[in-house]
C-alpha cells in the first residue's frame, strides 16, 4: 500500500499539522461547529491560537483572561481542507492520524472514515483510489472532550477520584482544574 500522506491532527490544547511525501497544499479553515463562518487556520496550531490570531479571544496568558476563554473547550470545532487527486492513480493510499484530541469524526468527501476516542494512539485509514475525486475534502469534527467525558461520567456506575477526566484517554495537563471545569 502506498503512503499518500501523513495527517497529524491534535486540537483543543494541542497542535494540528499536515505534511506529505510530496507537499500538499494546506489551506486549513476552522469554525465553531454550527457557525456559518469559516476562518483561516494556521497549521500547526490549535483552535486557541487560531482564535487569538484572529483577535476573537483575548490573550489567555494575560491577567484573568484564561477564565474568559474557558468556553472554547466546551464547544465542538471543525477543521476542513482539500487536496487534489494524487498523480499515481494505480495505488491505494492510507491516511495516518496521530493525536486526534480526543473525540473526533473524520470525513473524506462527506463520508465518515474514522471516529477517534483516544489522543494517545495512531489511527490509520485505508483509502482506495476509486473513492477519491479530482478535488477531495477532508473535514475533522472535534467534539468537546470535557462535554463528552462528563456525559460518560454521568452514565457510569463507577465513581473515581478526579471526576470526569479519568474516563478518557486524554492528556491530564489539558484539564484546567480550579476553573470550574
Amino acid at each position: 500500500m502506498k503512503r499518500f500522506f501523513f495527517l497529524f491532527l491534535v486540537l483543543m490544547l494541542s497542535s494540528l499539522l499536515l505534511s506529505a511525501q510530496n507537499e500538499l497544499p494546506a489551506n486549513w479553515r476552522f469554525r465553531q461547529s454550527g457557525n456559518a463562518l469559516w476562518f483561516p487556520a494556521k497549521v500547526p496550531g490549535t483552535n486557541y491560537t487560531d482564535l487569538l490570531a484572529l483577535q476573537l479571544i483575548p490573550d489567555p496568558f494575560i491577567a484573568a483572561n484564561e477564565k474568559t476563554v474557558n468556553w472554547v473547550d466546551t464547544c465542538d470545532w471543525e477543521y476542513v481542507d482539500s487536496f487534489p487527486m494524487p498523480a499515481d492513480q494505480s495505488a491505494n493510499y492510507r491516511l495516518l492520524f496521530e493525536g486526534l484530541d480526543t473525540y473526533a469524526d473524520v470525513y473524506l468527501n462527506g463520508k465518515k472514515i474514522l471516529s477517534s476516542d483516544n489522543m494517545f494512539r495512531q489511527w490509520e485509514v485505508s483509502v482506495k483510489h476509486s473513492s477519491l475525486k479530482k478535488m477531495n475534502a477532508i473535514l475533522v469534527h472535534f467534539y468537546s472532550p470535557r462535554r463528552v467525558l462528563k456525559e460518560i461520567e454521568q452514565t457510569s456506575p463507577l465513581k473515581f477520584p478526579g471526576g470526569y477526566r479519568v474516563f478518557g484517554r486524554k492528556a491530564a495537563y489539558q484539564f484546567r482544574m480550579g476553573l470550574g471545569t
